[in-house]
């Protein structure tokens, strides 16, 4: 009975506020068919609050349905610690989410990703780029 009336024990948040304010940038500025290089933790608000998908969903799920993700995995790795604009786009990346897990997870550095391309949307610690479209 303790442990169920002390909230602060047992709350977890799936999503803050700035993910459900991201979300709903990416849901009226980029289109449904955009491609996104970004993390793949289970919970990431990119392809769970916006539809859009990602280069790589939570390994988890990939697993649990027996895809043999290795190589792509392996490519977003070396994209991660060394970017190629050409690369991306052979991938099909249209947008690039450099957030916390991005950062924490596979190394993402804004500042190298800025070097590529420009920002086009900016939270406190989350950065959305948009690749040139390859017309």
């Amino acid at each position: 009975l303790y442990w169920i009336q002390r909230r602060d024990l047992h709350t977890y948040q799936m999503y803050s506020a700035e993910s459900w304010q991201l979300a709903k940038w990416v849901r009226e500025n980029t289109s449904p068919h955009s491609r996104w290089l970004t993390g793949a933790e289970h919970n990431h608000w990119l392809f769970n609050l916006t539809g859009r998908q990602p280069l790589m969903a939570y390994r988890g799920w990939l697993w649990t349905q027996g895809y043999d993700y290795t190589n792509v995995e392996q490519s977003i790795q070396r994209q991660w610690a060394s970017p190629d604009l050409n690369t991306l786009q052979k991938l099909g990346v249209t947008h690039v989410v450099i957030g916390p897990e991005e950062q924490i997870v596979w190394g993402a550095d804004p500042a190298v990703f800025g070097e590529l391309v420009l920002p086009i949307y900016q939270t406190a610690t989350t950065t959305i780029y948009q690749l040139p479209s390859q017309e």
